[in-house]
């Protein structure tokens, strides 16, 4: 029975997010798309002003934003295909998507 468990347990626990994955950056003035796999901080051009994204370890999230609610900043680190985050006053949105190779999922439903 434990042996049966392994791939279970292994299944649930591993993430299309994991580094090679990437994360789609759209902001007014424009989009880019960078790999999970290269730590960085960046700054992008909101309505608002400057708002900061950080990736670190296969993940992103908003580590700063002068919007007033903070909810994007609050919405914490994604890291999973179809994760997502919208800084809604600033029109900033950051979007895990599959890596290059095509091992995320085919469709997403809610």
């Amino acid at each position: 029975m434990l042996a049966g468990l392994v791939p279970l347990v292994l299944a649930l626990t591993a993430t299309d997010g994991a580094p090679g994955g990437r994360v789609e950056l759209i902001w007014p003035a424009g989009s880019d798309t960078i790999s999970l796999a290269r730590d960085t901080v960046l700054s992008l051009p909101g309505r608002l002003g400057p708002v900061r994204v950080e990736v670190r370890g296969g993940r992103a999230r908003f580590a700063r934003s002068p919007c007033p609610g903070q909810d994007c900043v609050r919405a914490g680190w994604l890291k999973s295909t179809g994760d997502m985050s919208v800084c809604m006053p600033s029109e900033v949105l950051i979007r895990v998507i599959a890596p290059p190779e095509g091992r995320g999922p085919d469709a997403l439903t809610y």
